[in-house]
């Protein structure tokens, strides 16, 4: 490939970005939409500051479930300063349980009606949304071993990060609690012993306590911790970029650099030519909305960014900032102009026209839809690795679905935290739904409302049940009813996922609907979220073992119901996901290598569920043409497209061609969907 299709150097300003040259740095966190990169970069980030710094000991960590530092390092060792760790949040938290789990029982025989028997059984069972939790306390305890100078985190896709950002409150409400069910122990000592002496119980609540405050205070000091947004030039990136830096200005999070990555700088021919222009366009757009931030500009690499030479190569346009923020507008308006001066209106002209070159001469798949959805299908569930298109590709299928089936009533729904239907449908979507067309209804669930409302359920009924039980309450009963009403503050931070769960099967029950398509949260959150209703049932036998065991005392009647109402619609909904005729899984992946093996190990999962995907939507595909740039990029794509034919022997692998323009809005995403399926 000749240089003279590259339009110019990535980064031209010298300045080095602060969390590469910052001596003072304990934390560094590197966030953003999935599949924009954060892995590549904080892996490279890594690997620069071990070289510049060969005294400094440094970890770095992934708190993602879909772990892919080893996929990105693919055999280098690293240096002797660099550790590397893909946290096992099972693994953790069996073992945070296993050193704690007598303390824990302690404080909850203190505090509660539970007997041993009860307590363990709660103590076995597993978390839902332990992801988080797991990773908090891992990173408080490297902080406190004091092993490690430097912690460089590849956090999960934004909605998951701000979970975790959250969680030093969560568990703060957490200790609260836990506080509560010792404060009647320690008022009856007093009362008694005429004295109060320490024990284990409050020593852990009090370590904890000491741990969550410190990370709390490292995570809003700039000197020593640093947030690093990585994104890339779409507007959905764009979008999500702006909402996280929002969220992280609100926790007072230190953000300096902003990642813009996988820019497209090739110009040798019309299709290129296109490319290029869009990504100018969006650059310009994000420098005048990040205005007050360094971005660093990272190119588009033909290959996966995988092995020490490549992430050298990715690590030296880390080294230099491509706009600095004192600077920003006029230079960003100024280069970009320049920078497409080059090309002309008839190149223009040629390129907006051109969506797939004749040589691959790639067809509608008429009979896709047909061959895979059934007429009987009732959830479609769409998902896979971040970045790979998963929402687009949602909203095209479901208004192609809803042209096919006219007559059938369609919602559209996403599951993931970091919400995108908005920006993809072009216009706010919310909680309250949005008619897309007779017929199709978008949605983005609520759940934290949903939550608030059964809290507040719940602590009702226990002022109410106290305010009956106890007319001449002392003061001990008080201590009880503080305990009580504090119980759901020690929820887990999964219990979202099972209030979006609740909410999709109470639209299924109502038969508003007769299809329900799920825009799913990336790979690691998407099996977590599909293995909820088995963690959920467990959970839901040991409240039940409760209300039989203690109903004269734990009289919480419309709790309670809904609780059994919530597990009948689970034992709906699990039988509902291993029918093959009425749910289906569509994986949405891309012809690199990595994705590759993530929707390996996506598939493998579905397998163990019992859910079915009769086939792969290949997303992201160069056309073939006579250009050396789009010949090199689809020589490495076919490669990988052998391997999914491979891999994939009984499913339809669909190919889906790159688009040279970010479909947006109900229109184009209609269009998109008849060129996809006809």
């Amino acid at each position: 490939m000749k240089n003279s299709h590259i339009r110019g150097s990535s980064n031209v300003a010298g300045e080095q970005p602060t969390f590469l040259a910052n001596p003072n740095l304990e934390l560094i966190m590197f966030g953003g939409k999935g599949g924009v990169g954060k892995t590549t970069s904080a892996v490279a980030s890594s690997i620069d500051i071990a070289a510049k710094f060969p005294a400094k000991r440094i970890l770095l960590a992934s708190i993602d479930p879909a772990h892919s530092i080893c996929d990105s390092l693919h055999g280098f060792k690293g240096f002797d300063n660099l550790e590397t760790l893909e946290i096992n949040s099972q693994t953790s938290l069996e073992t945070f349980k296993r050193k704690h789990r007598e303390t824990l029982k302690t404080i909850a025989s203190r505090g509660t009606f539970l007997d041993d028997d009860d307590i363990s059984r709660f103590l076995s069972l597993s978390l839902p949304g332990l992801d988080e939790v797991t990773a908090i306390i891992e990173v408080m305890g490297f902080l406190k071993s004091s092993r490690y100078d430097l912690i460089v985190l590849d956090t999960a896709p934004t909605g998951h990060t701000l979970r975790f950002l959250d969680m030093p409150d969560i568990i703060e409400k957490w200790l609260l609690a836990l506080d509560s069910m010792l404060a009647k122990h320690r008022y009856m000592k007093m009362l008694y012993a005429g004295k109060y002496k320490k024990d284990s119980a409050d020593e852990f609540l009090e370590e904890l306590t000491n741990g969550i405050n410190g990370l709390g205070g490292l995570l809003r000091d700039k000197d020593k911790c640093e947030f690093v947004p990585v994104m890339i030039p779409e507007k959905l990136a764009m979008h999500e970029t702006f909402r996280l830096l929002t969220s992280l200005e609100k926790h007072k999070i230190y953000v300096r650099n902003i990642i813009v990555n996988r820019v497209y700088e090739y110009s040798a021919c019309p299709l290129c030519e296109s490319r290029y222009e869009f990504h100018a366009r969006r650059l310009e757009e994000t420098g005048n909305l990040f205005s007050k931030y360094n971005l660093i500009k990272i190119p588009f690499y033909i290959n996966d960014i995988q092995g020490i030479h490549s992430l050298n190569e990715y690590r030296l346009n880390l080294g230099s900032i491509w706009k600095r923020k004192e600077n920003m507008d006029a230079d960003c308006r100024n280069t970009q102009a320049e920078r497409l001066a080059p090309a002309t209106s008839a190149i223009k002209r040629q390129a907006s026209g051109i969506r797939r070159p004749a040589t691959d001469n790639p067809q509608p798949d008429a009979a896709f839809l047909s061959s895979v959805i059934k007429d009987q299908s009732e959830i479609i569930l769409i998902g896979g690795k971040g970045g790979v298109g998963k929402t687009t590709l949602s909203c095209a299928i479901t208004m192609q679905i809803s042209k096919k089936w006219p007559e059938k009533k369609i919602l559209l729904i996403s599951t993931d935290p970091a919400h995108s239907l908005s920006d993809c449908l072009d216009n706010h979507v919310g909680e309250n739904g949005m008619d897309l067309f007779k017929g199709l209804t978008a949605l983005e669930i609520n759940v934290e409302k949903e939550f608030a409302r059964l809290k507040d359920m719940y602590e009702n009924e226990i002022k109410k049940m106290f305010d009956s039980l106890f007319d001449n309450a002392i003061v001990d009963i008080e201590f009880d009813k503080d305990v009580m009403e504090k119980l759901l503050d020690l929820s887990p931070p999964g219990l979202d996922e099972v209030m979006a769960l609740a909410k999709i099967m109470d639209f299924l029950e109502e038969d508003r609907y007769d299809i329900i398509i799920l825009d799913m949260p990336p790979t690691g959150h998407l099996i977590r979220f599909l293995e909820l209703p088995d963690l959920i049932e467990d959970w839901l036998k040991a409240f039940f073992n409760i209300f039989l065991k203690y109903g004269k005392i734990f009289r919480v009647p419309r709790f309670k119901m809904y609780l059994i109402k919530l597990s009948k619609k689970i034992k709906k909904l699990r039988k509902l996901l291993v029918d093959p005729v009425k749910t289906l899984f569509l994986p949405v992946t891309i012809p690199t290598e990595m994705a590759l093996e993530e929707t390996k190990d996506l598939a493998a999962s579905l397998k163990r569920l019992k859910i079915s995907y009769p086939a792969i939507l290949l997303n992201m595909i160069t056309p073939a043409n006579k250009c050396a740039v789009c010949a090199s990029i689809r020589k490495y794509q076919d490669r990988v497209i052998a391997g999914y034919y491979k891999l994939f022997t009984k499913e339809n692998v669909h190919l889906i061609f790159h688009c040279e323009k970010e479909p947006r809005g109900v229109r184009e995403l209609e269009l998109l969907g008849s060129e996809i399926f006809c």
